[in-house]
């Protein structure tokens, strides 16, 4: 019985041994046996790969729609979080750009400009063709006041918009002109809305802030007559009302600065600005008794009395 045990031990060594180890039969020397993944076993990893895909592309599709629903109910940082776990779970996915741009919105719209401009740089060196993308970025460079940026943008966007494309041009160019306004460049910020004038003769906005730019450049009469044109054509506009009083206030025409107040509270009694300037011009009357009404009506209308107390002080 012993030896039938013997011989029964030495086999069933000898077969754990060779599945473990290789003789070479030219050399004779013992080595370790290469792993032998059968079809079968391949089979197995290639289904478990497959399982993998589909249960993230699930998970993928899930993050998207949770980001969504929780856009709709302004829960940003949530639907921030799902739409990155969607970009890690899938990172080659196809239209993924548009993944990282809604990511890009919802870091501008949480006042993340650095991020938001990060990631909008990103795709846009993918795709510098996307215009609503550049728009986008040229947006945050202004809200972050990075004006030097933003005027890189607008060149872009302006070499990349058709002359039929007016209303893309026209946003481009009021960019381009706010930029050259914070960088006190104003004979290049007048050049940018004369652009938008000639695309569209009757754009009040942009009148108006022509002649705010002639008012920069000291050229107030200039200033008032664009703006007395404006108002024949447009009698009730607030804005022109408001930008011819503060060139009266640079010549000091009081009285003509009050009148023009006195019609923009007539037609925009809400209008706190107007009460807080017209307060200015009649304490440079001594009209102080009125002064003082104003300013408590600016403040009614939510002015702080921060802005107002240089003011107060007067009296």
């Amino acid at each position: 019985m012993k030896p039938l045990l013997t011989l029964l031990f030495l086999l069933i060594s000898m077969t754990s041994a060779f599945s473990q180890t290789a003789i070479d039969l030219k050399t004779g020397k013992v080595h370790a046996s290469k792993l032998d993944v059968s079809p079968l076993h391949k089979t197995r990893i290639q289904a478990r790969d497959r399982a993998l895909a589909l249960r993230d592309s699930l998970e993928y599709g899930e993050c998207i729609g949770r980001a969504f629903d929780l856009l709709l109910l302004d829960s940003l940082s949530v639907a921030q979080q799902h739409v990155e776990r969607a970009l890690k779970l899938r990172p080659d996915a196809p239209g993924n750009h548009i993944l990282r741009h809604i990511l890009g919105k919802i870091f501008w719209a949480r006042r993340q400009h650095k991020d938001a401009i990060r990631c909008f740089s990103e795709i846009l060196d993918e795709h510098p063709e996307d215009i609503a993308l550049r728009f986008d970025r040229a947006t945050v460079y202004y809200e972050a006041r990075q004006f030097s940026a933003l005027l890189d943008d607008c060149t872009a966007l302006l070499s990349q918009i058709t002359p039929a494309d007016t209303a893309h041009r026209k946003r481009a160019l009021y960019l381009k002109s706010a930029a050259h306004s914070h960088l006190s460049q104003h004979t290049q910020e007048l050049q940018a809305l004369s652009e938008i004038v000639d695309m569209s003769p009757f754009e009040e906005s942009a009148e108006v802030l022509s002649a705010l730019a002639l008012r920069k450049l000291e050229r107030q009469e200039e200033a008032v007559a664009r703006l007395n044109l404006l108002l024949q054509r447009c009698p009730r506009s607030v804005e022109a009302l408001m930008a011819r009083a503060s060139c009266e206030k640079d010549a000091e025409r009081w009285d003509a600065a009050r009148d023009d107040y006195d019609q923009v509270i007539e037609i925009a009694p809400q209008h706190a600005e107007a009460y807080v300037e017209r307060a200015a011009v009649l304490l440079r009357l001594g009209l102080k008794h009125a002064a003082r009404k104003d300013l408590e009506k600016a403040q009614q209308l939510g002015t702080p009395y921060a802005e107002l107390k240089s003011l107060f002080e007067k009296f």
